[in-house]
């Protein structure tokens, strides 16, 4: 929704979602399948599964915002959830595809929200401190910069690009 506007108190949240989607999407560039499998060590995370786990969140996100979505990966991507073969997952550009889709809904939706929606209780249980749906959308953007940083670190881990273009050096 262009030039929407977004309700001033979650205005930098929804400035972050906009970044955080860039950077998953830079995170993703270039990934394949094999290689998104990686494990920096036995118990980390690989690439792949960190991008299904905050494309799923990010699907709770919508429907906590009144924008049902369907996860096609059932609890795949789950928190605590063990790591099985490469074959039982989806290739990155599926990921990457939703992940987009859920982007705009999104952006769209924190556009549509009013101060009766953001201070009234979120429809499900989230960590907050002042139990608003203001509080929930706040916690799910910790949530997503948190793991796309990780997804970052190990995307330079495998000898990738970083996510965040270094600045220019200076000239003398």
């Amino acid at each position: 929704m262009q030039g929407a506007h977004i309700h001033a108190s979650i205005g930098p949240v929804a400035e972050q979602f906009r970044l955080t989607t860039n950077l998953f999407i830079k995170a993703m560039t270039d990934v394949e399948a094999p290689r998104a499998m990686s494990r920096p060590g036995p118990v980390s995370n690989p690439l792949l599964w960190l991008a299904g786990h905050v494309t799923h969140f990010r699907s709770r996100l919508l429907t906590l915002v009144g924008v049902p979505r369907d996860f096609p990966w059932g609890s795949l991507f789950d928190t605590g959830s063990k790591i099985g073969p490469a074959e039982m997952y989806p290739r990155p550009e599926e990921i990457v595809q939703l992940w987009e889709e859920q982007s705009e809904l999104l952006m769209d939706r924190l556009a549509t929200l009013t101060e009766e929606d953001l201070a009234a209780p979120p429809s499900a249980r989230v960590p907050t401190t002042d139990a608003t749906l203001r509080g929930a959308i706040g916690y799910f953007s910790l949530h997503e910069a948190y793991h796309v940083g990780q997804m970052g670190y190990v995307r330079k881990w495998l000898g990738m690009s970083p996510i965040i273009d270094p600045p220019p050096t200076a000239q003398p």
